[in-house]
Order: C-alpha cells, then structure tokens, then sequence
C-alpha cells in the first residue's frame, strides 16, 4: 500500500525499497504481489487533516487517522472486495533486534 509520493524531498525514494522488500518476501513465500496506491486518499483524509488541526493549534495524530480512513478502510475493502482476503494483518510497528544475524521480535 503506498500512500505517500514516492520521492521526498531530497530525491530519495525510499518507498521503492519497500516494495521490492515486500516484493522478495512474496516471492519467498510464493503469493502474488500486489500493490495499490493511496497518495490521494492520504493527501485528503490525513495530511491535510493534520495541516488544519496544527493551524489552529492542535497536534492530532496521524496514524490513527490513516488507520481508521485508508487501512482499515480502503484497504481492508479492497483485499476483502478484490482478493477474497477474510482479514489483513499488519507489521509496521513491530520491535526487533538483530542477534547472530537473525531478526528477533521484541515483546
């Protein structure tokens, strides 16, 4: 799921290491890889959230919006509507440490 412009500011693209991450761990795994694109919904429903509510003096926080509006929404939709998924699972917040060249979860 991409949700923001794939270039920042300074001309790194660092979402396009992203995807070919998740694009290696598919093929490992052997499903298919699918990508699709909220830049415009997160623009809209999120950033410009955020840009309204520092204006007048509030520090909202992003994440939650996103979860609510654009992963738990359109994306939650469009596996279950597109791809028959019964449920989605994420790992964006999830603690590891590296130890004798493995990746452990940290609790």
């Amino acid at each position: 799921m991409n949700n923001w412009d794939l270039v920042d500011e300074k001309g790194i693209c660092q979402g396009n290491q992203d995807c070919e991450d998740a694009y290696k761990v598919c093929q490992i795994l052997n499903i298919p890889f699918r990508q699709v694109s909220y830049v415009k919904e997160y623009w809209n429903e999120v950033f410009s959230y955020l840009l309204n509510e520092y204006e007048v003096g509030r520090t909202p926080n992003p994440d939650i919006i996103c979860n609510k509006n654009i992963k738990f929404n359109y994306f939650l939709h469009y596996a279950m509507n597109n791809i028959g998924a019964d449920a989605i699972a994420t790992g964006h917040y999830a603690r590891t440490s590296l130890e004798d060249n493995e990746v452990f979860q940290q609790k």
